[in-house]
């Protein structure tokens, strides 16, 4: 399941249990649907702590869906993970849309002030506290 959030810095996403083909082609149109309205620029807050693994069919329409809030004016976004297999797939997926330079991320399931530095980096572009080896 994805859920997308209007916040004052942009959007919340937020993803649970497994991302089936049908979950993430509906958010990306709903996403397309939200972003024809957004403003010029604006920041993303990915929490993905519940996540199981991306399935390989889903990746091309992540990858679209990153394109597309990239194009439409996102300028910052941080992403929470739970696992180092989360982090590393979501990093080659930035890396290939051209967002890496200005995504971070946070390792969610060892940092109770993950939201703090979250909002931190989106708000301020104050760097998280990131230890590499877990996330």
């Amino acid at each position: 399941m994805i859920k997308i959030e209007e916040k004052p810095f942009g959007y919340k996403l937020t993803y649970s249990g497994i991302v089936s083909m049908a979950g993430i082609e509906k958010w990306l149109k709903d996403s397309e649907k939200i972003l024809a309205n957004s403003s010029d620029s604006f920041s993303v807050l990915v929490d993905m702590r519940n996540i199981e693994i991306l399935p390989v069919e889903c990746q091309s329409i992540m990858l679209e869906g990153q394109q597309l809030y990239k194009r439409m004016g996102m300028e910052r976004s941080v992403v929470i993970v739970h696992n180092k297999l989360t982090a590393m797939q979501f990093k080659l997926i930035a890396q290939k849309t051209g967002i890496y330079e200005y995504e971070r991320y946070i390792n969610g399931a060892d940092n109770e002030h993950w939201e703090k530095e979250a909002l931190d980096w989106l708000l301020h572009e104050i760097e998280p506290i990131m230890e590499e080896e877990k996330v």
